[in-house]
């Protein structure tokens, strides 16, 4: 693949070799092609979720700035994000495992090194986090083989909520790319110069379909699939942050906080493997690693460790 272009210093964050495109814009909130969350990340790799009161309420007492320092703030939100995203997908096992935290006001950095997890500003170049050779795809592949998950189907979630509970989000707001409309020949692989990860660009296309969702708050999570070991569900979602032209004079600055999750769906492993599976999923309940769903608990557990 070849390598990516370097951070401008611009507001917004673009590569050097992004070329800006105007498309059409259309409203998320009024889009009713799916009826439940889970059909529509798997039809067209995005959905907005509302928190529930108890996952608004860890997720709003918690700095997450402090993420990299604090261990229990981190594992407080990514029990909130975990929970939601099981919760929106039907998943099985939904376990997070990476996060990254922006600010609008932040120029010229929007990706850094592996591990840095200081915060960065708003990506505005169309992307998917990942390839199917991608590092992390390949860790993630080596750690469900050591749970005794090697056989069974997972998808990696982007879930990115603004943390202002004060201003809805009005500066450089979030745009997803109906995966429906994307062909694979608009997908070009590329590594980020910053860190080795290996992501897709995207060609321009009139036929993409893209949308917003217009003044997202911090009760809102913008859920899209980054990847998917199932050939027949959505696999990458590109997305950006972009420049609207509704964004009013002197905007509140975008504070923003984007958690991968990686979900395992036991339905659509190897059928010969179910009773390993769900030894594994009692395991890591029991240990408190992730969010199992509840008719793979089984049994009393401890939630005050991580692995």
């Amino acid at each position: 693949e070849a390598q990516a272009g370097g951070s401008l210093a611009v507001a917004g964050g673009a590569r050097s070799d992004s070329h800006t495109v105007e498309v059409m814009m259309r409203d998320g909130r009024r889009r009713d092609d799916y009826a439940t969350t889970e059909r529509q990340l798997e039809f067209t790799g995005f959905a907005l979720m509302e928190m529930s009161p108890t996952e608004s309420s860890s997720a709003h007492e918690v700095d997450v700035f402090s993420l990299d320092q604090d261990d229990k703030a981190r594992a407080r939100y990514f029990r909130a994000i975990e929970t939601l995203v099981l919760r929106a997908t039907g998943c099985s096992y939904a376990r997070a495992f990476n996060f990254v935290v922006r600010r609008s006001s932040i120029v010229g950095v929007h990706t850094r090194a592996t591990n840095d997890n200081a915060a960065r500003g708003p990506v505005n170049d169309v992307h998917c986090d990942f390839t199917p050779d991608a590092p992390t795809i390949a860790q993630i592949s080596g750690l469900a083989k050591r749970l005794g998950l090697g056989h069974c189907r997972f998808a990696i979630i982007n879930a990115w909520r603004s943390t202002d509970p004060n201003n809805p989000v009005a500066h450089w707001p979030m745009a997803v790319c109906d995966s429906n409309s994307v062909e694979g020949r608009d997908l070009v692989p590329r590594v980020s110069p910053e860190n080795g990860n290996k992501i897709y660009n995207l060609l321009h296309s009139p036929a993409h379909r893209w949308f917003t969702f217009p003044s997202m708050t911090s009760k809102e999570v913008l859920l899209f699939k980054q990847y998917d070991t199932s050939p027949h569900s959505t696999r990458f979602t590109p997305h950006t942050a972009f420049n609207s032209p509704l964004t009013p004079p002197n905007p509140p600055t975008r504070t923003s906080c984007e958690v991968r999750v990686v979900c395992f769906f036991a339905e659509d492993g190897d059928p010969n493997n179910q009773s390993a599976m769900q030894t594994s999923f009692r395991f890591l309940h029991q240990r408190g690693a992730g969010v199992v769903a509840e008719k793979f608990r089984g049994g009393d557990a401890s939630r005050n460790s991580r692995l």
